[in-house]
């Protein structure tokens, strides 16, 4: 009987039984109630933000490029993140761009940003910021596309230059400098040109000749270690005498890095290193031997799409940035993730406060007896997964990419997920009374069908919800937040043209009659040409988007056709 006196409410017309209604609004009122209660309780049980923004160590920097891998023109963010609650406890959003961020110690933040100038153009500049106050402390131009800066004391940097000033030719891009802030002038510089041949050679063309991502100081300062990243390769230049002190990869020897980024030297002696190796979707951990051979000692590679940053924790996790993935994770040496905080955008650099810039935790060698084979290979995707933990996992990624975002602090997971269904249930019972109750029965008048029984609408009602829901949780699951724009804008397209054509129709001529059919097609066309993009730009990450990429076309068609009175 309870199912029945649901069932009713939600099949109610819209003018008739006003106390079902007064029904419904009181359980969406019930429902967002921990709400009110978080709000009211919030001082005493729950730090606020700025609290956390005055006294918290534990905090993970994550930059974000802009955009993501499937819609690049969004701005970028600089997040804080409270790393044991996971809660974003401070935004900086200024900047349109945000690249590397180093903390210079528990106020003080070194970051590259771009910015959009007065006269329309962008630019590159380094900002050093008190991330408690928000206060910008010192600040200048860099060039055009820099993407790392390291500051090495004295008022004086180091800039990984990946392009010169655009009246240079595109082969003399990249080169590593030493700016003076207090005089303005370049101090140090090394240009590849002078020490590497010129494209085709080595490096790239169409994304610049070395296309210097990274730069770091090594050995107590004597040498920088650099990624250019068309060359396949990272070096440690030696700053008195300009020479190469050591290499590891090979210009177009993709089995051992291809385009990789932000390596991090983890020990001398025996020299190691840990990269991200980007275009081959893996971390990686390499040791030279006395002879001078590298051998792979660690690496991990399940379900990353693009990484771009990895750091070495001091308990030997490693801390990683999963760009096209749009999260960070931290893992274990048995490669077990055992922290992860979803951000759209294009991730590009994570870092921990406590531990500084780049930290330098242990090599993998010393935790041999804790993995199985240095060599990781990406498990194939199943078509099946635990519905418990996928459920679980679906909720914190959505979480952290609305509900993080859009409600106040004091409103935790808990408090969404109240929320989330008081939406979802207002969502349904109006799209239930709007969408279908009212078409199904134009429909029962226009084919002179007897009454149709409400539990049948309310059942038709009811599964489109569920089978919608979950689609649009795969979607959150699985693609992100674009995947959800790209599903809503064709459901709502083809649903849009179905609810105005009875009103195009009126006008019974030839050549409605063929524009009508020209854009059914066109919808129909469409919807299946931009699933088919989502399809194509997710494959990689995900098999199961194939599945869930034909199941999102059939219900959009299929609305549009449902709704076609």
């Amino acid at each position: 009987m309870t199912d029945i006196y649901i069932i009713r409410i939600f099949t109610n017309g819209m003018g008739s039984d006003r106390h079902h209604r007064l029904i419904m609004i009181s359980v969406l009122v019930l429902l967002l109630l921990p709400v009110g209660m978080a709000a009211v309780q919030s001082n005493e049980t729950r730090a606020t933000a700025s609290d956390l923004r005055q006294s918290a160590t534990n905090v993970t920097f994550i930059t974000t490029q802009g955009g993501s891998a499937h819609v690049y023109e969004h701005a970028g963010v600089l997040a804080a993140v409270h790393t044991q609650t996971r809660q974003l406890i401070w935004k900086h959003d200024k900047y349109r761009r945000y690249m590397d961020v180093d903390p210079l110690d528990s106020n003080r933040l070194l970051v590259v940003a771009g910015e959009r100038t007065g006269s329309g153009s962008f630019r590159r500049v380094a900002v050093v910021l008190n991330w408690r106050t928000g206060e910008e402390l010192q600040k200048f131009e860099v060039p055009r596309d820099t993407h790392d800066i390291d500051y090495l004391g004295g008022d004086r940097y180091v800039v990984a230059d990946k392009k010169n000033p655009p009246a240079e030719e595109y082969r003399r891009n990249g080169r590593v400098f030493v700016y003076n802030a207090t005089t303005d002038k370049i101090v140090w510089e090394y240009l590849f040109i002078n020490h590497y041949p010129s494209y085709p050679e080595a490096g790239g063309q169409e994304t610049g000749y070395t296309h210097l991502n990274d730069v770091d100081t090594i050995d107590n300062g004597s040498a920088f270690l650099v990624s250019p990243r068309n060359f396949d390769r990272v070096m440690a230049i030696d700053r008195k005498t300009k020479e190469t002190r050591w290499t590891l990869g090979e210009e177009d020897k993709y089995e051992i890095l291809h385009e990789q980024h932000n390596p991090v030297l983890l020990q001398q002696d025996p020299l190691t290193v840990l990269v991200a190796d980007s275009e081959n979707n893996r971390i990686v951990e390499y040791q030279r031997t006395p002879n001078g051979m590298w051998n792979l000692t660690w690496s991990y590679s399940s379900n990353l799409w693009w990484p771009r940053d990895a750091d070495r924790l001091p308990n030997g996790n490693t801390l990683v940035t999963d760009t096209a993935n749009d999260r960070v994770i931290e893992v274990t040496p048995d490669r077990e993730i055992v922290w992860e905080y979803t951000i759209e955008r294009s991730p590009y650099d994570v870092e921990r406060l406590q531990y500084g810039d780049e930290p330098a935790g242990p090599p993998m060698t010393e935790f041999r007896d804790q993995f199985d084979g240095a060599a990781h290979q990406q498990p194939e995707p199943s078509m099946l997964f635990t519905p418990i933990n996928r459920l679980e996992s679906s909720y914190n990624r959505l979480y952290q990419l609305v509900g993080g975002w859009l409600l106040p602090n004091f409103a935790g997971a808990g408090e969404f997920g109240f929320v989330l269904l008081a939406t979802l249930g207002a969502v349904g019972w109006l799209g239930i009374e709007i969408v279908i109750r009212l078409p199904v029965e134009r429909l029962r008048q226009t084919l002179s069908l007897p009454t149709v029984d409400r539990r049948i609408v309310a059942s038709a009602g009811t599964l489109t919800i569920i089978l919608g829901g979950s689609m649009w949780w795969i979607a959150i699951a699985d693609s992100g937040l674009t995947g959800v724009y790209v599903a809503t804008g064709v459901l709502l397209t083809n649903i849009g043209y179905a609810r105005v054509r009875p009103w195009f129709q009126k006008y019974d001529t030839m050549a409605t009659e063929r524009i009508d059919t020209a854009v059914r097609i066109g919808l129909v066309v469409g919807s299946l040409a931009v699933c088919g993009l989502l399809i194509y730009s997710q494959v990689t990450a995900n098999a199961r988007i194939l599945l869930y990429g034909g199941l999102g076309i059939a219900v959009a068609v299929t609305a549009a056709d449902l709704l076609d009175t």
